[in-house]
């Protein structure tokens, strides 16, 4: 028992050197509600979960339907590889908001990034050659988006 005491001694100034790092936030009484920044990040939650939720699962009908020869594992290859982007990107995006103390710039590059994707992946069908090349970059790019709302989202 006198284990756990210590233990959990230790825990408490450890996570106090941890938590003395940052001066506390204090955010005077009288200060206006931001609703242009709550319908901001409203509006990119949404299409955040729309690109995750609509886009993602369809892709493996538009890919066999544009690239015949595809099979289940290359489908496989692409969600193994959408999924690393996301993490990675949420990890560097997650440091560099906190380096920043602001996810403005993260929001807005994530919706730039989702466009991108969004555009690259409407063009695929135009494309002559190169279509599985082009469903590996859009579905890295929409997830690497994906990642990003995640870590700002928490």
């Amino acid at each position: 028992m006198d284990s756990y005491k210590k233990l959990s001694k230790e825990l408490k100034i450890a996570l106090s050197k941890i938590w003395a790092k940052r001066a506390p936030i204090f955010i005077p009484e009288d200060t206006p509600t931001a609703w242009k920044s709550i319908y901001i990040v409203t509006l990119v939650a949404m299409l955040g979960k729309l690109t995750s939720d609509c886009i993602m699962p369809m892709v493996y009908p538009y890919m066999k339907k544009l690239v015949p020869e595809t099979t289940e594992v290359t489908n496989g290859y692409i969600i193994s590889t959408s999924n690393a982007c996301a993490a990675f990107s949420c990890i560097i995006t997650g440091y560099l908001s906190d380096r920043s103390c602001t996810t403005t710039g993260a929001l807005i590059f994530a919706k730039v990034v989702a466009l991108a994707a969004g555009i690259e992946y409407f063009f695929i069908g135009t494309l002559a050659t190169g279509k599985l090349a082009a469903f590996f970059i859009g579905m890295s790019l929409f997830s690497i988006s994906i990642g990003m709302h995640r870590k700002l989202g928490q």
